[in-house]
């Protein structure tokens, strides 16, 4: 492909994917369309050799690949990387994203969302369902992530976008970072607010096949062996919800919002570390009113353990 104004741009985040990014860069150069697109890797200061493959890749597809290597690792300093790669390197009027450690199997994934965004001037992301790959058990879940919402007030209770299926026009993250200025925020989640904040400007369309696959990893950001990294991924997941909750004027959302929070930091608190679940009734304590304690069981209710746990704390 010739050194062409890009349509889209792929941004593609690695660090210590080397078992994986072959799989992924793959997936991108396989792609068909019948536009130019680039390929924005940025490498995390890898340890192992995922720089490598992707060097070799850059340099075999040199007018494709965009890479950027950095000599320290950014994200353990904090640093909101995918800021700085929209912003002064992408230049497509659309973004694809994919981990490192995800990929795409159908080669023609970007033409078809592409085509639907150039016709559908009101709709601002499109995306899909995603199959899910257990890596420590090498095989795939019966069933796929992703699935379409009626109402952005859906969204505020469950997160259906899986990331590497997404397109969304570039102009809605450069407003995005404008608005809500999410690194100062210091969220955990990259995705979710910014589908959070799309939602909330333009239509999302759902498209019923899969173009792509997660793979569900024994340590992410979301699922982590250190239950206190998990705890503070929920936390900040709901941290998300209730600033868009106000922003966007959905307040009689919140009892819903924490009680979702507090099932989810229960399982965490169940399964994780179970011998210190007087930090679990703190937890209830901080519950302001009866009302979001009563909101709270309702969630939790058909759950055998989760009741039992709760008839222990309200027998104190």
């Amino acid at each position: 492909m010739s050194r062409e104004i890009p349509l889209l741009s792929i941004i593609c985040t690695a660090y210590n994917q080397e078992s994986y990014i072959d799989q992924t860069l793959k997936g991108f150069v396989s792609q068909k369309t019948t536009f130019p697109f680039e390929i924005i890797v940025h490498d995390d200061a890898s340890t192992d050799g995922t720089s490598s493959i992707v060097r070799e890749y850059a340099s075999k597809y040199p007018d494709q690949f965009v890479t950027i290597f950095q000599t320290e690792n950014q994200y353990s300093k904090g640093d909101y990387t995918i800021d700085r790669l929209v912003y002064g390197v992408a230049k497509g009027k659309y973004i694809a994203l994919c981990e490192g450690d995800d990929y795409w199997i159908d080669p023609f994934k970007l033409q078809k969302q592409v085509d639907f965004l150039e016709k559908n001037h009101d709709y601002g992301l499109v995306y899909s369902k995603v199959k899910v790959f257990n890596q420590k058990d090498k095989k795939f879940l019966k069933k796929p992530f992703g699935s379409p919402f009626r109402s952005i007030e859906e969204l505020f209770i469950f997160n259906y976008i899986p990331t590497p299926t997404v397109v969304f026009k570039s102009v809605m993250y450069k407003d995005y970072i404008c608005d809500i200025n999410p690194y100062e925020k210091k969220w955990l989640m990259g995705d979710y607010p910014l589908w959070m904040y799309i939602a909330s400007r333009s239509k999302i369309k759902y498209i019923y096949n899969s173009y792509s696959v997660y793979r569900l990893l024994e340590s992410s950001a979301a699922h982590s062996p250190d239950f206190r990294k998990e705890l503070s991924f929920v936390e900040s997941y709901a941290e998300i919800k209730l600033y868009f909750m106000h922003r966007l004027g959905y307040t009689h959302l919140e009892k819903t919002i924490r009680a979702n929070c507090f099932v989810n930091k229960t399982r965490i608190y169940l399964f994780k570390n179970e011998k210190d679940i007087s930090e679990l009734v703190r937890e209830i304590d901080k519950c302001d009113t009866k009302s979001l304690k009563i909101n709270i069981i309702r969630s939790v209710i058909s759950s055998r353990i989760l009741r039992n746990m709760l008839k222990l704390y309200w027998s104190r």
